[in-house]
This record gives structure tokens, C-alpha cells and sequence, in this order.
């Protein structure tokens, strides 16, 4: 079994300590690695890694394989001789409670500009031999993405600030002849996007490396769709659902809780499964295969969509006039076991709006599912999510996520009743409804026991995540250590070592 019986802490790397605007893979990445063996715990969990575009959102990427070069570590850079010391002294402070992303990037594409000069002109023969390899193992992805990159970036230093489909017919259509010649017009840009996905990837590969010699396994996640305005989409448009000038047809969402109420429509391009299924679903597992590369497991975003998927029509305002349809997701799974093994380490996102189908896939490939605490309180004794009920061992149990709120901001909101079965249910007064919750999972017979930094700490509804549905202040919550006492430490460490964790 990839999970034992552990527990752990999920936090994306943005959210770590930095002087530098944003958490990035450097010291405090390892501090924190530190942080989690000192505690018992074996596990860290991440949002997905790639470059994120202007809504911020991990989930809404630039590329589904690329690394996002705002999480680069500048002391890292400073490492390999690819930033001075003064260079590195000279980096404006940002704010250290939240990510300011106007200010973060800005100070940031100064810097890795600045290191990219000294790679260039750098004499450790080492590093070009690395960064050749990088090249030639990622060729399947990284020339389109850096092509990608550096016409965005052409067309911005233009006015132009939309997506793809504002370019150049002959680039939208990717005319080989066409992009031929915008790769040698553009070289110098393509190189640096190279170039800082190589650092990226190294920086990233050092932290993983470090985390698993300590016991800590790294948790990622890959949201089952791709933006529009993402490499992936331009790159491979024949297995999307595109029309002939390459706008989606349909996009993806959710409905409402009933008919006639409006649901969420995220504008996802879909899958042309018909095209997929002819290749066997390779781009699929080659996703797939890159994930695990990078991670211990994965888990996979908004499991409904491998039993049916809502297709909302991409020029509606509205979406009621979406609809289910069905996804060759048993064929898709099995192509990963093809592929991976019999033994997938998956954890799948099979809870809230599901059916019954969801639930046969996750058991027949042995995937692991989710219990989130915060749905346990309805006054139902037998509500599936109090964990004397969990039906087996192959679960994660959740005090919250990254699209939760807090433990403490959702009790703060829960009715008197949610509030009374609680103190029931935990035999306490609520005061410390974090630790709380915390120990419910901890002591749950489920494998893994998980929960954010910010329910270790105690934070409230001001330091959730994410609030899904809401287009601006979410993604840019940060912790710093005078947040985390002695008496925290302790606490996690011996509820963990209590458990049996």
C-alpha cells in the first residue's frame, strides 16, 4: 500500500515563509520539510505546480507539465552562482503575510532574467550538460511551451493581453513553416523559458529528494482539465473539443442544485474523447507519468468527470443549458494500469455531488478515496463522513482543503445544531475545534490523516485558501514560524506518535 498508516499537512509552496513575496523552493522549503519530520508527520501535500496565469489559481495553469517559475528559489540561484550577493541583497522585501502578485512578479522576472545572463556565460560544464539532458528528456513538452511563452510574451510587449486566439491565424493554426520562423525570431525568449524550467525542476527535484530521505512523501494534484489559454490546448488542439477556428464548442462547469439554478461555469475546454481513445489515451497517461515523476502520489481533481462530465455550451451565459454525458473513464484508468501498474498511488476527489458510478471506478482500481470531516456534522449518526462509520481503511481524512474554509472560520459559521453534534460527537466544549477535528482524523481508521497549516494554527475564515465562485483574493494566504509555538510542535507531535501515526 503506497499510504500507511501516516499522517501529514497540506500547504502549497506559496504559502511557505519568504522575504521574496511568495513561498519559494528554497531554505524555508526545507525548514519546513524539518518542520514535518520534527512533528511525526510523513506527508506533504501541494497544489498543483505549474505557471499560473492572471487569475492566480493553481488550478488554472499555463501548462499542465510545466513548473511555475514564480516558486524559483533566488537564494537557490544565489547557490549556483547564478545571482550575486548583492544582487540577491538588492531584491525588495514584499509583504510577509500575504502574496502580493503584482509586486512578487514583478521583482521576480527581474531576478531570473538577471540569472538567466549568467547562464548563458556560465563556465561550469556541469550545469550545460544538465541543462542539455533537461532538454532532450522534456523535448515531448518543453519546446511548445517555451514557443508558447515567449509569443505571449511577444504579443503582450504588443498590447495584446488575451489568450491565443488573438494571435496571428498562421500561429493559431500552428503552420510549420510559420512557426519555424517565430522560433528563430524569438530564440532568445524560447531559451529562457527552457531555461527556467530547468531551474525549476531542479530546485524541485532537491526538495523532493530531501523530504523523502527525511520520510515525508510528497502529495501533488492534477485538476482533470486544462485551461483554455494554456500550451496544452495549442499545442494539441485535435484533442480538445475545438471548433475550425479553434474556439471550444463546449466548455466545463457544474449545474446547480436543481434545474433552474445557475451552477458554475469554468470555461475548461473538453476533451475530444474519440480522438483519445484512437491513441490510447497517450497524452492522458504521459500527464500522468510526469505527475509521478515529480510526486510519491497524486491525487486527481473532480473525480465525477471520469463517470460523466457537464458539457455546457461554450457561447452560453448560462448553465442550465449544460448537460451530462458519459466519459470513458474505466478505459482511461485502465490505460493508466497499463501503464503504471495494478497498484495506482491516486487519491481521488469522490465526494459531494458523485454517483454511484464514481464510487465502483475508485474501488475496482483500488484508489483511495476522501472523507472531509467538515461534512460529518449534519446530526445524522449515520452520516458517511464521522469516522465510525468509514466503511474500510483506504480513505484520507480531511480536516479541511484548499477549497474549504478553516476549521475554525467553517465553525465559526456552522449552525447551533452542526456546533452541538460536534461537541458530541468530539466530547468537548468547541473551544479548540481545530485540535479538535485534528485528532478526529488522526485517530480515524482511515490510512492517512490530513489537515492545513492553518488548522494546526488555529486561523480562521480571513486565512482560507480558496472561496470557490469568488474572482479575486484567494491563493495568496502565507504562515510564518512565530505562528508555529513550541506548544503546537508538541501537541501535533504526540497526538500523531498517539495515534498510532
Amino acid at each position: 500500500m503506497y499510504l500507511d498508516r501516516e499522517a501529514g499537512v497540506l500547504l502549497h509552496i506559496s504559502s511557505l515563509p519568504s522575504k521574496f513575496g511568495i513561498g519559494d523552493l528554497g531554505p524555508e522549503a526545507f525548514n519546513f520539510v524539518d518542520f514535518l519530520e520534527e512533528t511525526g508527520q510523513k506527508i506533504w501535500q501541494v497544489l498543483p505546480l505549474g505557471p499560473t496565469g492572471y487569475t492566480n489559481s493553481p488550478y488554472s495553469c499555463l501548462s499542465s507539465i510545466a513548473g511555475n517559475p514564480d516558486l524559483i528559489s533566488p537564494e537557490k540561484l544565489f547557490e549556483i552562482g547564478f545571482l550575486s550577493k548583492k544582487e540577491l541583497a538588492q531584491i525588495p522585501k514584499c509583504n510577509i503575510d500575504m502574496v502580493d502578485f503584482a509586486a512578487m512578479y514583478n521583482n521576480k522576472n527581474k531576478v531570473l532574467r538577471e540569472s538567466f545572463k549568467k547562464f548563458k556565460t556560465t563556465s561550469n560544464e556541469n550545469v550545460k550538460a544538465e541543462f542539455h539532458e533537461f532538454c532532450d528528456q522534456n523535448n515531448y513538452w518543453l519546446h511548445d511551451f517555451a514557443m508558447f511563452m515567449a509569443i505571449t510574451e511577444y504579443y503582450a510587449q504588443n498590447g495584446h493581453n488575451g489568450d491565443w486566439l488573438g494571435w496571428d491565424e498562421s500561429l493559431i493554426l500552428r503552420k510549420p513553416e510559420v512557426l519555424a520562423e517565430w522560433d528563430q525570431k524569438l530564440g532568445e525568449e524560447v531559451l529562457y523559458n527552457k531555461y527556467l524550467q530547468f531551474i525549476f525542476f531542479k530546485q524541485w527535484f532537491e526538495l523532493k529528494n530531501y523530504a523523502n530521505k527525511k520520510g515525508v512523501k510528497m502529495i501533488g494534484d492534477i485538476p482533470i482539465y486544462v485551461a483554455f489559454d494554456s500550451a496544452d490546448v495549442w499545442a494539441n488542439p485535435e484533442i480538445f473539443q475545438l471548433d475550425e477556428n479553434m474556439k471550444p464548442t463546449f466548455v466545463a462547469g457544474i449545474p446547480g442544485g436543481n434545474p433552474d439554478e445557475e451552477g458554475q461555469k469554468w470555461g475548461n475546454p473538453l476533451y475530444n474523447w474519440e480522438v483519445l481513445k484512437e491513441r490510447n489515451y497517450d497524452w492522458l497517461v504521459a500527464r500522468l507519468k510526469k505527475n509521478f515523476e515529480l510526486m510519491n502520489i497524486v491525487r486527481l481533481d473532480h473525480f465525477r468527470a471520469f463517470d460523466t462530465y457537464f458539457a455546457i455550451p461554450f457561447d452560453s451565459e448560462t448553465t442550465t443549458t449544460g448537460q451530462w454525458l458519459q466519459t470513458p473513464g474505466e478505459e482511461i484508468l485502465q490505460a493508466f494500469v497499463n501503464t503504471f501498474g495494478e497498484e495506482l498511488p491516486l487519491i481521488v476527489e469522490d465526494y459531494l455531488d458523485i454517483t454511484e458510478r464514481v464510487i465502483q471506478l475508485r474501488d475496482q482500481f483500488n484508489l483511495t478515496g476522501i472523507k472531509m470531516l467538515q461534512f460529518a456534522f449534519s446530526g445524522d449518526e449515520n452520516n458517511g463522513y464521522l469516522p465510525q462509520n468509514f466503511d474500510k481503511e483506504n480513505y484520507i481524512c480531511y480536516t479541511s482543503t484548499h477549497d474549504n474554509n478553516t476549521v475554525r472560520g467553517w465553525f465559526n459559521n456552522a449552525s447551533d445544531n452542526e456546533k452541538l453534534f460536534l461537541c458530541q460527537q468530539t466530547q468537548t466544549d468547541g473551544q479548540n475545534v481545530n485540535w479538535d477535528l485534528i485528532k478526529m482524523a488522526l485517530f480515524s481508521k482511515a490510512n492517512t490523516a490530513s489537515y492545513q497549516m492553518q488548522d494546526i494554527l488555529g486561523l480562521d475564515e480571513n486565512s482560507r485558501m480558496n472561496n470557490p465562485g469568488t474572482p479575486s483574493g484567494n491563493w495568496a494566504w502565507r504562515f510564518h514560524w512565530d505562528m508555529v509555538t513550541d506548544e503546537i510542535k508538541e501537541t501535533l507531535r504526540d497526538l500523531t506518535k498517539e495515534s498510532g501515526r
